[in-house]
């Protein structure tokens, strides 16, 4: 009968050893887990990734620690209770599981092609950025250079389209890329000080030619009153 008990004890004590030992590798991992969500900021590929693993740990450890209490029978040497901060204290290092570690890993090499992509994508914004600036330069220049009133109209609209679609572009890539400036000269020759983001551009040439017109008139009927006027004085 006492071997029996002896027996019994020798069992109980090697589940308990088992328990707690899969207890400390459990908090080991968990605060292995801690350590790496303070690498990286919440909302991240790998934050998120590690918060679900952290949840998992945590509930499987709940749950041990629950059925480590609710032992019966005499528990010596090992603790009668068992809650996280005990657990800390025998926990010898950071042994983490195989599939943690891959999943860890995965997590990480996401990141990384992330970033890449991300990289990438900013390259292509500033080349966008630089093809449209150029675009300006020259329609400005030929603008510049123009003579005839229907070309100048023709590059005018086209320049002023060009500056809206960079003040546009500026808006999208705000806060990824930095645009120090975009130019506003056809904005600066039909007296806008601000891009015009609104709807045809062309409403505005055609308006800006309809008051040219009205001036020409105005000029010509001045005229007209001053040549009268002068020969009235002859008479």
């Amino acid at each position: 009968m006492e071997a029996f008990k002896k027996n019994i004890d020798s069992a109980n004590k090697k589940k308990l050893h088992t328990m707690i030992e899969k207890m400390q590798k459990m908090m080991a991992e968990r605060s292995f887990l801690l350590e790496m969500m303070k690498k990286y900021a919440p909302g991240q590929a790998v934050a998120i990734g590690v918060g679900k693993l952290l949840k998992k740990v945590n509930a499987t450890l709940k749950r041990m620690l629950a059925e480590y209490n609710m032992e019966e029978g005499p528990k010596a040497p090992y603790p009668e209770k068992l809650d996280f901060d005990t657990l800390k204290l025998g926990t010898t290092g950071p042994e983490v599981a195989d599939d943690v570690k891959r999943v860890l890993i995965d997590l990480l090499e996401t990141v990384d092609r992330c970033e890449e992509e991300i990289d990438m994508i900013k390259t292509e914004m500033n080349c966008i950025i630089k093809y449209y600036q150029k675009q300006h330069e020259s329609v400005y220049k030929v603008f510049h250079n123009s003579v005839n009133r229907v070309d100048q109209s023709v590059l005018l609209s086209e320049g002023l389209n060009i500056e809206k679609k960079l003040a546009y572009l500026r808006e999208m890539f705000k806060g990824r890329i930095d645009i120090e400036h975009i130019p506003l000269n056809f904005h600066t020759i039909v007296q806008l000080t601000e891009p015009y983001l609104g709807g045809d551009i062309d409403e505005i040439i055609l308006h800006l030619a309809s008051d040219e017109i009205k001036l020409e008139e105005a000029d010509e009927d001045e005229i007209e009153d001053d040549t009268e006027a002068l020969d009235d004085d002859d008479d």
